[in-house]
């Protein structure tokens, strides 16, 4: 039996960040570890174009002029262990990115059991 009410475009993204979401959380980790580690250098943790890729392949448009536009973000991508040139850790910086990551994450998660559970209220036949 092929459910595709479990594999639609917005679910694949949203799973697709989450992934994303955790990597950006593990450079992030690696980074605030080794910031009295002076020969260790800042892992980029700015993963902005895999997602964008991502929602551009995946068909979602807007169809109103009164939608939220998606931002722009200029950066590149770097698998999580690569270092990012000769940048030194800033614990500042690292920590900033660590809370704004942890809420990106979190609303993704959110709408991804909000989702199922809606889901799941349809297929037991519950109104609320």
């Amino acid at each position: 039996m092929n459910v595709k009410m479990l594999e639609t475009e917005q679910i694949k993204l949203m799973q697709k960040a989450i992934n994303v979401y955790g990597r950006k959380q593990k450079a992030i980790a690696e980074n605030i570890a080794n910031v009295e580690n002076p020969n260790f250098k800042r892992i980029n943790t700015d993963f902005s174009d895999v997602l964008r890729e991502v929602k551009d392949s995946s068909h979602l448009r807007s169809s109103d002029p009164r939608h939220i536009k998606a931002a722009h973000y200029a950066g590149t991508f770097e698998e999580v262990g690569k270092s990012a040139g000769d940048q030194k850790v800033d614990l500042t910086r690292e920590m900033s990115e660590l809370a704004e990551n942890q809420i990106r994450h979190e609303f993704v998660v959110r709408s991804l059991h909000e989702y199922y559970q809606k889901l799941k209220q349809a297929i037991a036949g519950k109104i609320l």
